[in-house]
């Protein structure tokens, strides 16, 4: 038999739909590295991106390029991208090969698992890495004693089922939640595609490359709790190839892949630094793209106990991240882009870092809005352990992200979710102060009808004022003309600014000085303080902690309780409010005490 390009297409299009039909049961039995139910999703965004970007030639060196190419662009997760190294691996081994022998197609198998497992820094005994293994050396016993092409390949795949049986032996974590390595499973179910494709005589079946889950798309309690040591789990496309010691990464953190072609190359790692892996990785080339993944939040939300509602916000909601972690909120982060380097809002930047980098910046940061791409991986693992969901995005007068989030919602049914998208018409400490009670009120089981009414009609009661001390981001973020902005810096003006009903930017008072504005300030909660009483408030700052305590102080005496808390802004918002703003969020009740 002689084997070309379109034959390789069809049978690897074939092993990814495969992939794909098992997305769910992939999610279930997830436990290693890390229980955090996404190995299914991952693999899917893998298989998808091939199916949907590769394109096929004759030739077998130009199909396994497009492949690989296309393979490694949409890498996700631990799994994802070994699967992308090893299809980089067929590549790679195929140079000047139009079509393949028998022969050549079986070893270039062996090539792709030896080009996975260099890509893994840390490889274990009983993962994908073992069954890929297994299958490979089955195939090379068949090549030696030349067997017919079906056999052999039946022969190897009954060896890799066998292989991965076994794997629930080999860990620990496996046989204790009594499943089969889900990587390895998909690797399984990629070569039976493979499989099947020549058994029957070349024809493929189809499968819908996005699945909806359904409502009752839920895990099976398969998993054992586990620490984990790295939160995050990072992963970076960039341009150009590189080929620094994959050992580099270690201080960063553990399960480091490294997979490449001639011109990407996209590493994984679980980490808890993520900003300097940024800075680390951008020092060798240009980030193409990011992605990031709590996996604490992830493992929370499929051992949680109770609450069938989730609770998701944006990275603009300036909240504490102990009270994040503590409720299982979902932050979609935002991003933003400095001298061509991009950033993930809260996770790969923090508000310190941002100033450092905006005041030395060739060209004024810009934010945009989060990946539709991401934003379907988020809520499609949040329908897979919630059957209900609340939203509380951003003002929409400040940003597309409510209008964003709203169409992929409505572009996949939901997600098979009863999904509540809330425009806060808020922004910093006041959406986050909306978030926390949001979240109060699910965490002490109210009635969902009775939230979404608490939430609508607290954005009416929640306000936010704005001591801006730098007024030159505004003029560099274009917010206010340039003769606007020299006026003011010759006037010395420090403004307050606020929202107004609608959620839009509104100029609320000006001052000459900080002082001028924090006792403009006091004298505003003073004034709602004769016929309302204020129900909580937070103390939000850029890079200003000493003003954010005289704040604290003075306000305490005002309002007779501390803050829910003070925190540093999102670096989104400091792309308007500048360094050393500070700001006070705080909802009211009418009546006094």
């Amino acid at each position: 038999m002689t084997i070309n390009g379109n034959d390789l297409y069809f049978s690897i299009i074939t092993g990814s739909q495969k992939v794909i039909s098992i997305k769910k049961n992939l999610n279930d039995i997830n436990v290693f590295p890390v229980p955090d139910g996404d190995t299914g999703t991952n693999l899917s965004y893998t298989m998808s991106s091939i199916i949907n970007k590769s394109v096929n030639h004759f030739s077998v060196e130009e199909t396994l390029q497009s492949i690989s190419k296309s393979a490694i662009e949409g890498a996700r997760g631990n799994s994802g991208v070994i699967m992308a190294e090893y299809l980089n691996g067929l590549y790679l081994h195929s140079r000047n090969f139009i079509t393949l022998t028998e022969k050549e197609f079986f070893l270039l198998f062996s090539h792709a698992y030896k080009a996975a497992l260099n890509a893994v820094e840390k490889p274990v005994d009983g993962s994908i890495l073992t069954v890929m293994k297994d299958f490979s050396d089955c195939l090379l016993h068949n090549i030696n004693h030349e067997r017919h092409f079906i056999q052999s390949f039946d022969k190897a795949y009954h060896q890799a089922l066998k292989s991965l049986k076994e794997t629930q032996e080999k860990m620990k974590v496996l046989k204790d939640a009594g499943v089969v390595d889900s990587g390895a499973k998909g690797f399984v179910s990629f070569i039976e595609g493979i499989y099947e494709y020549f058994k029957n005589g070349k024809k493929y079946f189809e499968v819908s490359t996005k699945i909806i889950p359904s409502i009752d798309d839920h895990h099976t309690n398969n998993y054992v709790e586990s620490t984990i040591e790295y939160r995050y789990c990072f992963e970076l496309l960039f341009e150009p190839a590189i080929n620094f010691d994959k050992t580099q990464l270690n201080k960063f953190g553990d399960s480091i892949i490294v997979a490449g072609n001639d011109s990407l190359t996209k590493v994984h790692i679980h980490t808890n630094n993520a900003k300097e892996v940024v800075s680390f990785i951008a020092s060798h080339g240009l980030i193409l793209e990011q992605k990031i993944d709590d996996m604490i939040i992830q493992q929370n939300a499929i051992l949680r106990d109770k609450n069938e509602i989730a609770i998701v916000t944006d990275s603009i909601a300036d909240l504490p991240k102990s009270f994040v972690d503590e409720h299982n909120i979902f932050v979609i982060p935002l991003n933003l882009t400095i001298d061509n380097i991009e950033f993930i809002d809260r996770l790969t930047i923090d508000t310190k870092r941002f100033f450092e980098l905006a005041d030395l910046s060739e060209t004024f940061p810009r934010s945009s809005m989060p990946k539709i791409k991401d934003l379907e991986r988020l809520f499609t693992f949040i329908s897979q352990n919630y059957k209900k969901t609340i939203i509380l995005t951003v003002s929409s007068q400040l940003s597309g992200t409510y209008n964003l989030v709203n169409k992929v919602l409505k572009e996949n049914q939901n997600f098979g979710m009863e999904a509540h998208l809330i425009d806060t018409k808020l922004n910093s400490g006041a959406q986050g102060l909306l978030v926390m009670k949001a979240a109060k009120l699910i965490n002490a089981e109210s009635p969902l009808d009775e939230i979404l009414s608490e939430i609508i009609e607290t954005i009416d009661n929640t306000r936010i004022y704005v001591s801006v001390n730098d007024f030159s981001y505004m003029v560099r973020g274009g917010r206010v003309s340039p003769l606007k902005g020299k006026m003011a810096k010759i006037l010395n003006l420090k403004p307050i600014v606020s929202l107004d009903s609608k959620g839009k930017g509104k100029a609320f008072a000006n001052a000459f000085s900080q002082k001028q504005n924090f006792k403009k300030m006091q004298s505003i909660i003073k004034s709602d303080l004769q016929t309302h009483t204020i129900e909580s408030y937070c103390i939000v700052h850029g890079n200003n902690e000493i003003d954010a305590i005289k704040y604290k102080d003075a306000f305490t005496s005002i309002i007779k309780k501390e803050p829910e808390y003070i925190e540093e802004i999102s670096s989104i918002v400091g792309i308007s409010t500048g360094k050393g703003a500070v700001s006070i969020s705080y909802i009211m009740k009418e009546g006094i005490i």
